[in-house]
């Protein structure tokens, strides 16, 4: 099985190969890590710029029909409010509190449950909260 590397995206470009693996491909798990892997101060994980400019593309790269059945379309919806959420908490980690709020509240409003996240949430009212000052 062929599958392009999504080579246009600046970061979170292994996730669309581990999702693809993980559906397709008969998978276990170690009890023990096979590397360690060191997150520098100035990896592009922590580059706003980037992590929008990647946003929900990512979600629509995942779930593309070569990547992904059509039995695990049904996760896109779940990944779609984790996405936000997390695009969310990195807008709020960065400052910038408006992102944040929008983010969540796409998040929100696919699925109301996103309420129950106390992590995500606290950051939700921290940013509205910021976002009024």
């Amino acid at each position: 099985d062929s599958l392009e590397y999504p080579e246009h995206f600046r970061n979170s470009e292994d996730i669309p190969i581990f999702a693809h693996a993980i559906a397709n491909f008969r998978c276990t798990t170690l009890s023990s890590p096979l590397a360690l892997i060191h997150k520098h101060d100035d990896s592009l994980r922590h580059c706003m710029a980037y992590t929008e400019s990647v946003g929900l593309q990512l979600v629509n790269e995942v779930f593309s029909p070569n990547r992904m059945s059509i039995e695990l379309q049904i996760l896109k919806n779940s990944f779609m409010v984790q996405r936000l959420l997390s695009l969310s908490r990195a807008a709020h980690e960065v400052g910038s509190h408006i992102n944040a709020l929008t983010y969540y509240k796409k998040a929100f409003a696919i699925d109301w449950h996103v309420l129950l996240r106390w992590s995500y949430t606290k950051k939700f009212l921290k940013s509205k909260l910021l976002s009024l000052i």
